[in-house]
């Protein structure tokens, strides 16, 4: 399972735009400025989880990124729950296909 998106959307491009508007070096470097563990940043960035609240709050309190420049970074994943219309749409596609089919 992805959370990128076709525009490149999703938690890579989030963690991505703040290690090169910050200046990190890599992923361990924003893990020790925001306060998140490795293991949950990779599992973030790979898609197997989901970026939280909490997450998302620490970025900002460490960053000062506001939440709606973070939601936008995330926006192309239609996942998340500010999209929900994105969800309704995919599966109700999902639904006429699999009639059309037989």
């Amino acid at each position: 399972m992805t959370t990128t998106g076709p525009c490149g959307g999703g938690a890579a491009h989030l963690f991505d735009t703040l290690i090169k508007e910050q200046h990190l070096k890599n992923d361990a470097a924003l893990c020790r400025a925001a306060g998140i563990g490795p293991p949950l940043m990779s599992k973030m960035r790979n898609g197997r989880q989901r970026v939280s609240a909490e997450v998302m709050l620490r970025l900002h309190e460490a960053f000062g990124m506001p939440f709606a420049t973070q939601r936008l970074l995330l926006a192309c994943d239609s996942s998340y729950p500010h999209r929900p219309h994105l969800r309704r749409a995919g599966a109700q596609q999902q639904a006429e296909a699999a009639q059309a089919a037989g």
